[in-house]
């Protein structure tokens, strides 16, 4: 809010006739350019992580995730017939803070092995049990046996 707060604050002033004349107007006008796109990038992924849900849906052989009412990359379509795993990985990652210190943080992922191939099915999960639960249920629906799979989170 305070980022595109401070960018209409500024536009406003040429819409009353403000700013500097000549190529300093120009300058005014253009520089900030770059952070009215970061403004507009940074409202539609808060706004997407405020309105968005997600859908996994199994119906007429598909396997689908949907991301909306926005728009957001991640959806997809799998064919269930060639699902032969769903399993679950943790991902670490790490940062460092202003003043150096090494951060972690760790996050969750569905994936299934498709016709041999790993495929992520969703991705972003702040909870091992939300992404258990998914495997476990996908698993459930589909018929499939869990087995193990090199690198998979295991319940514990």
């Amino acid at each position: 809010i305070a980022w595109d707060s401070f960018l209409v604050g500024w536009y406003s002033m040429f819409a009353g006739g403000g700013g500097p004349p000549g190529v300093f107007g120009v300058v005014f006008f253009v520089f900030p350019i770059a952070h009215v796109a970061v403004g507009v990038g940074l409202t539609y992924f808060v706004l997407a992580g405020f309105l968005n849900s997600t859908v996994i849906r199994v119906a007429d052989g598909m396997l689908s995730v949907r991301h909306g009412p926005l728009p957001w990359r991640g959806n997809l379509d799998v064919p269930t017939d060639g699902i032969e795993q769903i399993y679950c990985q943790k991902k670490l990652h790490k940062s460092h803070d202003d003043n150096g210190h090494a951060t972690t943080s760790t996050q969750y992922e569905v994936h299934a092995v498709i016709s041999g191939q790993k495929k992520r099915l969703l991705g972003g999960l702040h909870e091992a049990d939300h992404a258990l639960f998914v495997e476990q249920r996908l698993e459930r629906f589909l018929n499939l046996e869990d087995r193990p799979i090199p690198g998979e989170m295991t319940a514990t």
